[in-house]
């Protein structure tokens, strides 16, 4: 009896390229309401940017006192 005798389990791989598993993500991402105002600046959540949603999220989960970083408009 070899060490290669038993069977191995098999598994499956996610064959999608890494831009289509980020667009799955993206459509299926929570999509904030025009109206709905960000509870750390004071500019509406939609009008953030992707660099002023990661900053307002970790301010907010992180409870720390620091400015705004969004864009004027």
């Amino acid at each position: 009896m070899t060490r290669f005798t038993t069977a191995r389990a098999m598994t499956t791989a996610d064959v999608r390229s890494p831009v289509e598993r980020m667009q799955e993500l993206a459509d299926n991402a929570f999509q904030p309401l025009d109206g709905a105002a960000c509870a750390v600046c004071p500019h509406p959540v939609a009008r953030h940017d992707s660099m002023g949603l990661r900053f307002c999220h970790a301010t907010l989960k992180g409870a720390i006192a620091r400015g705004c970083i969004c864009r004027s408009s």
